[in-house]
């Protein structure tokens, strides 16, 4: 599936013990604040402040990948599905959410812990705003890798 891959927040904290809301609030500040420095959203008007020290360096990528969402790893793969530009297998990713404010509508992420690379939360857009399939896919994975 053809993506727009936003860019990734670094975070230090893992969000695997948090309750499912702070997930969400997490997983939201990082779509926003990637979405925010692409000119997709505005400035936010009220950060949450317990965040700024808990993430770290922003990376905007801003160009379309493929997206390989498979039962063990996600894959993301330069636009024309050759090269690969970065394997996340399913037991280092803790969380995916999607966006809920107007202007990230069409945005989702997955936070992924590669030790090369550090906890972060990577970031896309589906170029129809749709992301129901995706998210479904997503949460289809990890319901059959917890089953075990």
């Amino acid at each position: 599936m053809l993506f727009q891959y936003l860019g990734s927040v670094q975070i230090f904290e893992s969000l695997t013990k948090k309750k499912p809301e702070e997930r969400d609030n997490w997983t939201r500040h990082c779509m926003y604040h990637i979405c925010h420095q692409l000119g997709i959203c505005e400035e936010n008007s009220r950060p949450d402040e317990r965040l700024r020290d808990k993430l770290g360096e922003v990376k905007i990528e801003d160009k379309d990948v493929e997206l390989n969402v498979a039962l063990h790893a996600f894959i993301i793969l330069d636009k024309e599905g050759i090269r690969i530009l970065e394997r996340h297998p399913i037991h280092v990713i803790s969380y995916a959410s999607s966006g809920t404010e107007e202007c990230t509508k069409g945005v989702f992420c997955f936070v992924s812990h590669i030790r090369e690379l550090g906890r972060r939360c990577l970031v896309f857009m589906e170029p129809d705003k749709n992301v129901d399939f995706i998210m479904e896919t997503i949460l289809q994975i990890f319901r059959l890798n917890n089953k075990g």
